[in-house]
C-alpha cells in the first residue's frame, strides 16, 4: 500500500472515523481536492467520500456511533446519490462536514448533469494519505480535468476577452493541477485513459494539461475542448442541453430569490429534525452578544443560521418616529412644570399627550419583539437555527417585572388612568403572543466578574439582574446553565457541546 504521509494535525474526530471506516473494511475514497485534504481534516473544509453503495448501512451505522448527524442541503444543491452530513469534535469545538457520493455525478453547477461509471475503478484505490485511501494521481488529473472543464462558462470565456491576464479557470483549480501533476507524468496519465477510461478522448485530456501549463491565456480553446468533452459524454448525461439550461436557471434563481427579495444570505444546510429556536440570557457582563456572534459563525459555516436581538435598543421606523415625538413632548411636559408647576392648565393639558406617546412608545417595543420573534419562528419552521440575544421571559423577574417585558403597568404602581389600564391591556396582549423558544441558554456570572466587565454599570442593578436569573423560574422551560465567568473559549466549547446534543 502506498502511503503518503506529509503530516498535518487531524481532528481526533477525523481521525476515529477513518480509523473505524478501514477496520471494519469499508470501501471508500476521498475522490477530489486531495491538494487541500490537510485543511478538511482540519475541520476547514469538507471532506469528500466516495463510498461503495452496498455497504451503506455498515458506513452509516459507524457515522452514528461517532454521532455525524445528517444534514439536508437546499432544495437547488439536492443531487441523486449524494447526502451530507456534519460531525463535532469535542476537543476543538469544531465542526466537520462530510459530502457523501455513491456515484460519480458531476458537471455544470446547479446541474451536475453527467453520471460517470468511474466508481469501482475509483474504490479499488489502494494508495492513503495519512490513513485516507485517495485516487491515484493520474485518476484525479483526469477527473479534475472533466469536472473543470465541464464548469467552464460562456461568462468565462468573455472574461477572458476582456481581462487578459487569466483564461477564466478559477486560481484554486490550477493550483490543484500543480499539486496533482508534480506526483504523476502524462505517460501515466495516457495509459489510465486507455485502459480504464477509454469514453474520454486521451488527445482531449492532454490538449487540456498543455493549455494549463504552458498558461494559456485563450478561453476559445477552453470552450472548444468543453463542447467536444461535452459530446463525448453525451450517453452518460442526465439531462438535454435545453433540460441543462432549465435547471440552472431554476436552481439559480431559486438559491438567489432569498437574497435578492428578503435581503437574506441565501440558504445553506438544515439539520434533518427540522429548526430550533435558542434564546441566551444573561445579566449584563455575562458576554451574551459575543458568545452569540461567535455561536452564529460556527454554525452558519455550513447550517442555515439566523440572529435576532430581542431587547429595546433595535427600534423599527414608526418606533423611532413615536420615540423622538414622545422625546419633544416630554421636554417640554418637564420644562413646563419645572417654570410654572404642575398643577396648572398647561401642564395638564401637555401630561396626557405626553403619558399617551410614552405608553404607545412601549407599544411599539412590544410590537417591534413580536415581529422578530414571528420573523424567528417562521424562519425555524423551515429549518433554520435561530438564536435570540436576551429574551422576555415571565419566568425571570427584574423590579416586579419580567424581564424585557411589558414597561406601561411598572411605570404606573399606584392609580393608573383609563387610558393608560387599556393601553397597558394591549402591550401585554402583544407580549402574550410571543412563545417561549425551544430552549435557553443562561449564562451565569458572579456579581463581582459583572462588575468587572462592565464598570461603568451600577453595582446594585447588576446584582439585581444576577439575582433575578438565580431565582429564575423553570417550570417548561428548557434551560442549560453555562458558567460565564470562566474564559470564553472555554465557555463557547461548552455552550457548544450542550447545543451539538440538542440538534
Amino acid at each position: 500500500m502506498d502511503d503518503i504521509n506529509q503530516g498535518s494535525n487531524p481532528l481526533a474526530l477525523v481521525v476515529k472515523l477513518f480509523q473505524a471506516l478501514n477496520a471494519h473494511g469499508v470501501r471508500y475514497c476521498h475522490w477530489k481536492s486531495n491538494a487541500s485534504l490537510d485543511r478538511s481534516m482540519q475541520g476547514l473544509g469538507d471532506l469528500d467520500l466516495l463510498v461503495n453503495r452496498s455497504q451503506n448501512r455498515c458506513f452509516k451505522d459507524i457515522l452514528n456511533q461517532l454521532d455525524f448527524k445528517p444534514a439536508l442541503s437546499p432544495p437547488f444543491r439536492q443531487y441523486p446519490a449524494m447526502e451530507d452530513y456534519l460531525g463535532f469534535d469535542r476537543e476543538t469545538g469544531r465542526l466537520i462536514h462530510l459530502h457523501i457520493h455513491y456515484q460519480l455525478i458531476l458537471g455544470e453547477k446547479f446541474v451536475k448533469n453527467y453520471h460517470l461509471p468511474l466508481e469501482q475503478i475509483f474504490l479499488e484505490t489502494d494508495r492513503t494519505y495519512e490513513g485516507i485511501k485517495i485516487p491515484a494521481p493520474e485518476l484525479e488529473v483526469v477527473i479534475l480535468a472533466v469536472r473543470s472543464l465541464l464548469k467552464y462558462r460562456n461568462q468565462d470565456f468573455f472574461n477572458s476577452i476582456f481581462t487578459k491576464h487569466t483564461n477564466g479557470l478559477p486560481v484554486h483549480i490550477l493550483g490543484e493541477f500543480d499539486y496533482l501533476l508534480e506526483q504523476t507524468s502524462k505517460e501515466h496519465i495516457s495509459s489510465v485513459l486507455e485502459t480504464q477510461i477509454d469514453f474520454i478522448s486521451c488527445d482531449l485530456i492532454l490538449e487540456y494539461l498543455s493549455l494549463i501549463e504552458a498558461k494559456s491565456k485563450s478561453g476559445y480553446q477552453l470552450i472548444r475542448l468543453r463542447n467536444r468533452l461535452r459530446r463525448e459524454l453525451t450517453p452518460y448525461r442526465r439531462y438535454s442541453r435545453l433540460g441543462v439550461m432549465v435547471e440552472h436557471f431554476r436552481s439559480s434563481f431559486a438559491s438567489r430569490r432569498r437574497f435578492l427579495f428578503k435581503r437574506l444570505s441565501p440558504p445553506k444546510k438544515t439539520m434533518t429534525p427540522g429548526g430550533m429556536t435558542i434564546a441566551l440570557i444573561g445579566a449584563d457582563g455575562a458576554g451574551k452578544s459575543t458568545i452569540l456572534k461567535e455561536l452564529k459563525k460556527w454554525l452558519s459555516w455550513r447550517l442555515t443560521v439566523r440572529s435576532y436581538y430581542m431587547g429595546s435598543r433595535q427600534h423599527s421606523k414608526p418606533t423611532r418616529m413615536i420615540a423622538w415625538i414622545s422625546k419633544m413632548v416630554g421636554y417640554a411636559y418637564r420644562a413646563v412644570c419645572s417654570l410654572i408647576g404642575e398643577n396648572n392648565f398647561l401642564s395638564r393639558a401637555l401630561k396626557g399627550p405626553y403619558l399617551f406617546l410614552r405608553n404607545l412608545y412601549f407599544i411599539n417595543i412590544g410590537e417591534d419583539r413580536y415581529a422578530r420573534f414571528a420573523s424567528g419562528w417562521k424562519q425555524a419552521s423551515q429549518g433554520a437555527l435561530v438564536l435570540y440575544d436576551r429574551y422576555p421571559l415571565e419566568s425571570v423577574r427584574i423590579n416586579g417585572r419580567f424581564m424585557d417585558g411589558p414597561r406601561i403597568a411598572s411605570l404606573h404602581p399606584g392609580d393608573m388612568g383609563q387610558m393608560t389600564v387599556k393601553m397597558s391591556a394591549v402591550e401585554e396582549n402583544v407580549y402574550r403572543k410571543i412563545r417561549l423558544p425551544d430552549h435557553i441558554f443562561v449564562l451565569d456570572v458572579s456579581p463581582e466578574v459583572s462588575a468587572l466587565r462592565k464598570p461603568d454599570h451600577k453595582q446594585e442593578k447588576l446584582e439585581t439582574k444576577i439575582e433575578s436569573l438565580d431565582n429564575m423560574e423553570q417550570n417548561g422551560l428548557c434551560v442549560t446553565h453555562i458558567n460565564a465567568d470562566q474564559p470564553l473559549d472555554q465557555a463557547l466549547l461548552q455552550i457548544k457541546t450542550a447545543l451539538w446534543d440538542l440538534l
